[in-house]
């Protein structure tokens, strides 16, 4: 019975809650027009109770069951304002209209290009939104919305160095149509682009070369006298990206061409997960942040992986990228001022590891791997003093990474003659013996670069009259040491028995250290209603613990940068203000060479003098000669960049435009040439020893012989690499129209670089007379100029339909010509030396008619300095991206070249085709 009764109560209650319950109406509409707005998340909180729920294609949600009283009503939709309201649910109250307000304030800031700074210092701003829509695969492929910028399909099987303000930007389909040179002869201006993530400079001095003599199939993956390698640095935890193509500040030395800054993400609870495909690769990346302690720490932890194919069907050729990161931001304030910190310890593993192929691979024992594994540990406090009128702020940043880069090739060798060889360390002569016809051979590469780094830097602002004065000034020091096993193989069984190399321990190199100190003032002074603004700085560099038969040892040099703007009044046009900014710099950026540039390999140089080949192995005969080379230039100077720049800043009613020139000279940069010298030895006759009368080894006295020599050219780092840039950059903005949301950016480049040897060169002729080599060598003054010219042209559209969460970005990339040029070199050499003596002679108009020095002449006509033009082409990019879910999932997809006008090209009677392919991907991006 007491039952019966319970349950009649419950159902009489709950009948009670029912009939007070009444359905709630919500329409959501955008304020201005009063248009639904279908999808709208809107919530009903009172304390107690939550009712939620998403609006329908008519902007309608309808809540049923909702008891009255008094809510609070939350709305969201992509693109508006976030809406509240109180309102009190009553029987005869349960409708209302919520009107949403265009953030149109908020789009015009969402950039998704790269946006030119307004500051002193000419750079590119590259946001978190142009990365999202780009899609990028690694930090290279964002630098195509620089000025000048061309996309180009990626290729991240092998290394990616950067070429800021050159014109040998990847254009599709046009390497082989023009004139080139040796590239690797001007990576001076990659080795010299510092990159810096969160203040910490990316070290890559330390690496050696341990490939001696290969040809190509094994060469390292770690780019040695090039910089860094882009693909490397992942963009999925980047904030942003400033590229700084000016003048740059002086507190960052030892650098020629740019500084790249990379801000990773801080201060985050989010969840954040995306996923790529494309058309070579895959991606996955996953990060958390948590708030320890609420606007005090905060910890941020993320890894992503990355897989990479330059053909599928290929198994040898494949790249992977491992990162790993763990960042601990803290801040705290106090009564003598506020402390920041941020401690972050980074793993990027590098693996390429060249599997065997069961079609290509002649045994089971060919094996490749290779693998690059970096840790990193930096600190970085800024305090900030709360009242000091010397001391406004002080910075320290402290870092030290280390490398793991290992290269292990085996190989079953099959030699297809007797080949001699000598492994004596020891200069003079020597007998020799003949490599085995068939053995196994191991190569293993074991390099690991050390770095160290520590940069203290202080600022004061001083008010002194009517000038405003910030300072900057204080000191950074690296330390560069490889402390690797080096090149390990057995002399008995190389695998590259053409080198003429020994193993050498990186250990046994000795370390590199530079010491910057740094000054700069920057200046603004009103003058009437204008403003002028200088920033002059000095900044001297030395590298410590140099020997002193060095020219570089115990000597200071300074780089002296100067940077000026005036800022005109605004100017009324049409009752809106027109800013004027004009902009000016000159500067020098130097930079030390590197540690293999500094203390290169040592040459042995073996001369084959006797080989006695007998059909018994026991009386066979080898004798050879070894000269020992220490290739090291004593008189190597830093690498100096003299730049120049004037830029135009103009900015009326949301329409902006930059335009800017510069001049880039510089005459020292770092490049592999050769030195002459005249080896001596002797060379034995084999017949002069009877083949059947022997009855034991013979003697090398046996034989009769004839004294002779040869020119060796043997390599060596010079100050002779040479690279003038010139150009104008463009860029011009519209606001971001109401009409599709729409931004509307133009930019551009013209580039003009010139390459060219600035050192005298020897060379000499292939010729053979009377049996023997022509014994002269001709030293030629002029020896490589190519000037390339470049124009490139992106008009961009970026549409933003918030009521959809739908991006779009559409990229018409016009080259409109490409251009290279050998520039005419004298046929006949400055000076000549003769084998005999080995005396510098001139090359005289006598000389011209001798039978033999007549082969000097190089055979140069006009043809070979014709210039090459390509002419215009076009492609188009698209870029989508839907946010679903209050934007907290978003799918994006590229399609590259969807569209492309490519014309054939005649030259000389024959049509080159220009074909382009498409390339397309897809990626999905998490955010909670």
């Amino acid at each position: 019975m007491r039952r019966l009764v319970w349950i009649f109560l419950t159902l009489f209650s709950l009948l009670l809650v029912v009939q007070g319950q009444t359905a709630v109406k919500l329409t959501v509409v955008d304020s201005g027009d009063g248009m639904p707005l279908p999808g709208a998340v809107v919530t009903m909180k009172d304390g107690q109770r939550e009712y939620k729920g998403a609006t329908d294609a008519k902007g309608i949600l309808t809540l049923r069951r909702v008891i009255p009283g008094g809510y609070l009503i939350r709305a969201t939709y992509i693109g508006y304002r976030p809406y509240e309201q109180r309102v009190q649910v009553t029987p005869e109250q349960h409708a209302f209209t919520l009107k949403l307000q265009d953030s149109t304030d908020e789009l015009q800031e969402v950039v998704v290009t790269a946006k030119p700074s307004k500051g002193m210092v000419t750079s590119s701003l590259i946001g978190r939104e142009a990365m999202t829509l780009l899609q990028p695969s690694s930090i290279g492929d964002v630098l195509e919305l620089l000025p000048g910028g061309f996309s180009s399909d990626p290729l991240l099987t092998s290394p990616d160095i950067v070429r800021l303000r050159e014109a040998s930007l990847p254009i599709v389909g046009q390497h082989n149509l023009l004139p080139r040179v040796n590239q690797s002869q001007y990576n001076t201006s990659s080795m010299g682009t510092r990159f810096l993530i969160d203040g910490v400079p990316v070290q890559m001095d330390a690496g050696l070369k341990g490939m001696y003599g290969s040809d190509g199939a094994y060469s390292t993956q770690v780019p040695i006298n090039a910089g860094v390698d882009m693909r490397s640095i992942s963009t999925d935890d980047v904030e942003s990206i400033e590229v700084v193509q000016g003048i740059p500040s002086v507190e960052h030395s030892d650098l020629t061409s740019g500084l790249i800054k990379v801000k990773r993400k801080q201060w985050t609870d989010e969840l954040t997960g995306r996923f790529k495909s494309d058309m070579s690769s895959k991606l996955f990346f996953l990060s958390k942040g948590v708030n320890l302690l609420p606007d005090r720490l905060n910890l941020i932890s993320s890894i992503g992986y990355l897989s990479a194919y330059s053909d599928p069907r290929s198994v040898r050729d494949c790249y992977e990228r491992i990162t790993g990161s763990l960042r601990l931001s803290g801040r705290w304030s106090g009564t003598i001022g506020s402390l920041s910190s941020l401690s972050s310890i980074d793993y990027t593993g590098s693996l390429n590891d060249r599997k065997r192929d069961q079609d290509l691979d002649v045994t089971p024992l060919d094996t490749y791997q290779s693998g690059n594994h970096r840790l990193a540990l930096s600190e970085s406090l800024s305090f900030l003093p709360t009242e000091n009128p010397w001391l406004s702020a002080v910075d320290l940043t402290l870092s030290l990474s280390h490398t793991w880069d290992r290269t292990a090739i085996t190989k079953d060798m099959l030699m297809s003659r007797d080949v001699p060889y000598l492994t004596t360390r020891e200069e003079g002569e020597h007998e020799g013996r003949y490599y085995p016809r068939t053995y196994f051979a191991s190569h293993t590469v074991d390099s690991r670069p050390l770095y160290l780094y520590l940069k203290l830097k202080g600022s004061s602002r001083l008010d002194l009259g009517p000038g405003r004065h910030r300072l900057k000034y204080g000191a950074d020091w690296s330390y560069s040491k490889n402390i690797g096993r080096g090149a390990i193989f057995d002399l008995d069984r190389p695998l590259f028995w053409l080198s003429g190399s020994r193993p050498r321990p990186f250990y046994d190199v000795p370390g590199k250290s530079v010491l910057s100190l740094f000054v700069e003032d920057e200046m603004t002074l009103p003058i009437r209603e204008h403003s002028l603004t200088l920033m002059a700085g000095v900044v001297a560099n030395s590298l410590l613990a140099l020997d002193r038969s060095y020219r570089m040892s115990g000597r200071w040099y300074p780089d002296i940068r100067l940077n000026a703007r005036w800022s005109f009044a605004p100017i009324e046009v049409a009752d809106r203000p027109l800013m004027v900014r004009v902009n000016g710099g000159v500067g020098s950026l130097s930079m030390f060479p590197s540690m293999e540039q500094l203390y290169p390999d040592t040459i042995y140089d073996d001369f084959v003098e006797l080989n006695y080949y007998h059909s018994n192995p026991d009386y066979r005969l080898v004798y050879m000669r070894t000269y020992i080379y220490d290739p090291d230039n004593k008189q190597l100077a830093p690498a100096k960049n003299v730049k120049g720049e004037l830029r135009l800043d103009l900015d009326y009613a949301g329409y902006s435009a930059t335009l800017t020139c510069f001049r880039e000279r510089m005459r020292s940069g770092f490049r592999k040439d050769t030195e002459l010298r005249i080896a001596d030895f002797r060379y034995y006759d084999p017949q002069s020893v009877d083949y059947a009368t022997l009855t034991a080894k013979p003697d090398i006295r046996d034989f009769k012989y004839r004294d002779t020599r040869d020119f060796r050219l043997l390599p060596l780092d010079t100050n002779g690499s040479e690279t003038d840039k010139s150009g104008v950059e463009w860029v011009m903005s519209t606001p971001r129209y109401r009409f599709l949301n729409t931004r509307v950016t133009l930019s551009g480049a013209w580039f003009r670089t010139t390459y060219r040897n600035s050192l005298p060169q020897y060379e000499r002729p292939r010729a053979v007379l009377g049996g023997r080599e022509v014994p002269y060598v001709g030293i030629y003054q002029d020896n490589e100029i190519l000037v390339r010219e470049i124009l490139n042209t992106d008009l961009r559209l970026d549409n933003y339909l918030p009521k959809i969460g739908l991006g779009l970005s559409l990229s018409f990339q016009s080259n409109w010509f490409s251009s290279s040029q050998k520039m005419p070199l004298s046929n006949y050499p400055d000076y000549f030396i003769s084998l005999s003596d080995g005396e510098r002679r001139p090359f005289t108009e006598a000389a011209k008619g001798d039978a033999q020095l007549q082969w000097l002449k190089r055979s140069y006509t006009e043809s070979s300095f014709e210039r090459y033009v390509v002419p215009f082409m076009m492609i188009t990019n698209l870029k989508a991206t839907k946010s679903l879910f209050e934007s907290k999932l978003r799918v994006a997809l590229f399609v590259n070249k969807i569209f492309d006008y490519s014309p054939d090209i005649e030259r000389k009677g024959f049509v080159i085709r220009r074909n382009q392919t498409p390339y397309f991907g897809m990626e999905m991006m998490i955010n909670l």
